[in-house]
């Protein structure tokens, strides 16, 4: 059930924004006509960071969920990375691309 706004003799509570609408259409149908080449390009950047942080982290990394013949969301990197006194907040300010979850949302306190 919708409330709020008066729009419509108060039929429903706001207006539809129909190049949104249309647009998100659009994208749906490239996905769908190129999920192939998307997936593909998107596993290659995950595999490519990975490599980046073993080279780096050595046996310090430690990929979360990558067992041998698992398959794997191709656009996901889950990792932790072992060390005293390391903090990860501070290796995530010096990158420009990498996104991070530092906790989940379902774990803290209101």
């Amino acid at each position: 059930m919708f409330y709020g706004g008066g729009q419509e003799r108060n039929f429903r509570p706001g207006t539809e924004n129909t190049g949104m609408i249309a647009g998100l259409g659009k994208a749906a149908e490239l996905v769908v006509k190129n999920i192939d080449k998307y997936e593909k390009n998107m596993r290659e950047v995950r595999d490519y960071l990975e490599d980046r942080l073993t080279k780096e982290f050595e046996d310090r990394v430690h990929f979360n969920g990558r067992f041998e013949n698992s398959q794997r969301i191709p656009n996901t990197c889950n990792v932790s990375i072992r060390g005293e006194g390391l903090q990860g907040n501070k290796i995530l300010k010096c990158t420009k691309h990498i996104q991070e979850i530092g906790r989940a949302s379902c774990r803290e306190r209101v």
